[in-house]
């Protein structure tokens, strides 16, 4: 296989492919999903037509992979905060915190993963599914025993515990809900393990 500038053709297509990414968080995170096409997206990643068919068969299969490398950054970061954490509920304590963080400091991350990413398509809502199931099993796996007489799964009771945290940090993240980073994690953490136990 022939190296360019010390790169194999492998390498170039991944590198291009990460361009077109970049382009797709940018695009999508500023002016949404349904205002972008791929001539746009190719024009801000500096790539000729033919490159995006390469690494994607379509716009939604672009917003996937952006949803994705979203998701894993941050989630990466978030199991990395929940592990200074001794109790369960300070590990969901630093772990929405954390994501409420990640999200607060790229709103273009916020606006693919909150707005963008919903109701774009099934690629994307498999895609979107995906990681929210990835943060229920951080949570499943904090939460205390429940009792027998709630007959409820807990995965999916922390499944709908992610929803109604996105739903929250969507509020927060648009000013419609004016409280502090720590009220909304508070309110979060207070969602998830019921009242702080009384003294």
């Amino acid at each position: 296989m022939r190296n360019y500038d010390g790169q194999t053709a492998e390498q170039r297509r991944d590198s291009r492919r990460i361009r077109l990414i970049a382009a797709g968080l940018e695009l999508f995170g500023t002016q949404g999903y349904a205002a972008t096409s791929v001539r746009a997206v190719l024009r801000e990643a500096g790539l000729q037509e033919r490159y995006f068919a390469e690494s994607f068969t379509g716009l939604e299969g672009l917003l996937a992979a952006v949803h994705d490398d979203v998701h894993d950054r941050g989630y990466a970061f978030a199991v990395a905060e929940m592990a200074r954490g001794e109790s369960p509920e300070e590990r969901l304590r630093l772990m929405v915190d954390a994501v409420a963080r990640w999200l607060a400091d790229d709103p273009r991350a916020a606006r693919v993963k909150l707005v963008e990413v919903v109701g774009a398509g099934p690629l994307a809502e498999r895609h979107r599914q995906l990681g929210m199931q990835a943060y229920a099993a951080l949570i499943e796996a904090e939460l205390p025993p429940l009792p027998p007489e709630m007959k409820m799964d807990p995965r999916q009771l922390s499944m709908a515990l992610v929803a109604g945290v996105n739903g929250v940090l969507l509020d927060w993240l648009t000013g419609s809900l004016d409280i502090s980073r720590d009220q909304l994690v508070d309110h979060a953490l207070r969602s998830t393990l019921g009242p702080p136990p009384q003294h």
